[in-house]
């Protein structure tokens, strides 16, 4: 029997190779931008795993590095796949603050940052741009 990508990826580090956690990566896998744990049980549609094992199994792929928290505002998370991320940077992310939009933008430049104050380390650089998407821009409400 051929092995997934999917089963691949989770043998290479080291994670037990659940159906769940295989439904998981493929969701992400197919999505274009980055998703809530909400969106991504709303696409895994039935039989779902519970709400505490795709929080489980995201926090795995987290701490695995090849899934990556794309955007943590107060309430809510955003998960993508790391595959356009570097090791220390990944590319910018753009929230629309009306609507909630959330578009990846892999093709931007921005500088890493430089001159930090004494003591200061830099693990991860991560950039997210505000404000109003295109059609939320044109509703003008």
């Amino acid at each position: 029997m051929r092995r997934t990508q999917s089963e691949t990826l989770l043998k290479t580090h080291g994670l037990r190779r659940t159906k769940a956690r295989m439904r998981i990566l493929e969701v992400l896998k197919a999505a274009r931008k980055p998703l809530s744990q909400a969106d991504i049980l709303a696409r895994l549609g039935n039989p779902r795993p519970d709400r505490v094992s795709v929080y489980r199994a995201l926090d795995a792929f987290v701490e695995a590095g090849f899934v990556h928290r794309a955007y943590v505002d107060e309430r809510t998370s955003m998960f993508e796949l790391g595959d356009r991320c570097g090791p220390t940077v990944c590319h910018p992310h753009f929230y629309c603050r009306k609507c909630g939009e959330i578009v990846c933008l892999p093709d931007s430049k921005v500088p890493r940052v430089s001159r930090l104050p004494k003591g200061f380390v830099v693990e991860r650089q991560k950039v997210s741009l505000e404000g109003l998407c295109p059609k939320c821009r044109a509703s003008g409400d």
